[in-house]
């Protein structure tokens, strides 16, 4: 049988197979190449490790790709403008032009256009604020302690209403002559004052009060008094989970805003004396134990009656 030749395999050929990049090979060759001379032939001993410089520092601003270092900052598009901050980021950080405007009314300030996001204040009728000309549906962007927030653009007035003409001094010395109708003239009686928190029954209260609680009651019975066009209400709900299935709540039910509103600052105005732990009116919440905070907005609950647009909630402890 005929003996096998060794085949010899090229040196490349097996650092190929031992995963040796080839050109770190012809660089090794390369440089035993240049060891070996007349005056310093090879012996056949292991060359000394040869010295790499160290790879050059990847700038932070580069990213590898596919193993291909691609700068970053080449691929960001130039803007021709600073962009429009956002509601909550403060005025400073871009140019923002107000225009002057006035308030017509009591006026709730949010940190988003709409009341699903975060009740900051309230403004008084009169005041004045600078818009930034945004405006979304019924919203309108304003300036606001260094940020941005927002109102309903429809209580804004570009002009500054005018302030009445102060009373001359002179006509409240005045003596009427004699006989001047004037005389005759009853004194003007001082503007009604809040109706006083009352315990007196209501007509026909009997089922509104069964099962509540005594401040329930108390509730029940000062609206009464002082809101007599309320006909309906809600109290007690046996198997409810809250406050209506432990006596501890009263809906006052109207569909005029502007009575329920009324409505709800009168409990808001008399809530130590009246026990009130919370109110909801509106899709806002006030409680006691956050009470320097004010209205709260509420989350959307899908409904006119769940988002307490048609009732005013009153709890008690």
């Amino acid at each position: 049988m005929a003996a096998r030749h060794k085949q010899s395999v090229p040196a490349a050929v097996r650092a190929r197979r031992i995963g040796v990049p080839l050109v770190t090979l012809l660089a090794l060759g390369s440089v035993a190449g240049a060891s070996a001379s007349p005056d310093n032939p090879p012996t056949g001993a292991a060359h000394p490790p040869v010295a790499l410089s160290a790879p050059a520092p990847v700038s932070q601003d580069a990213e590898r790709r596919d193993g291909v270092l691609v700068s970053r900052s080449g691929e960001r598009p130039a803007t021709a403008e600073p962009p429009v901050p956002r509601a909550g980021t403060a005025i400073g950080h871009a140019r923002v032009d107000l225009q002057a405007r006035w308030l017509s009314a009591d006026l709730n300030v949010w940190s988003g256009p709409g009341e699903h996001t975060r009740l900051l204040r309230v403004l008084d009728e009169g005041e004045r604020v600078g818009v930034t000309g945004s405006v979304r549906g019924e919203w309108a962007q304003i300036g606001h302690n260094g940020s941005l927030a927002w109102v309903r653009a429809a209580y804004l007035a570009e002009a500054e209403p005018e302030a009445p003409e102060p009373a001359d001094p002179a006509d409240s010395r005045a003596e009427p002559a004699e006989g001047d109708p004037a005389d005759s003239q009853p004194e003007a009686e001082p503007p009604a004052e809040a109706p006083a928190v009352t315990d007196q029954p209501c007509a026909d209260g009997a089922d509104v009060e069964s099962g509540l609680v005594a401040n329930a009651v108390t509730v029940y019975r000062s609206v009464c008094a002082a809101f007599p066009e309320v006909t309906s209400w809600g109290g007690l709900r046996p198997g409810d989970d809250g406050f209506h299935g432990s006596g501890q709540a009263v809906d006052i039910m109207t569909p005029d805003s502007a009575v329920g509103d009324r409505i709800a600052a009168y409990v808001l105005q008399h809530s130590a004396d009246l026990g009130v732990s919370e109110i909801l009116w509106a899709q806002q919440i006030w409680t006691a134990e956050r009470s320097s905070e004010g209205w709260r907005p509420l989350e959307d609950r899908g409904s006119v009656t769940a988002n307490h647009y048609d009732h005013v909630h009153v709890s008690v402890y």
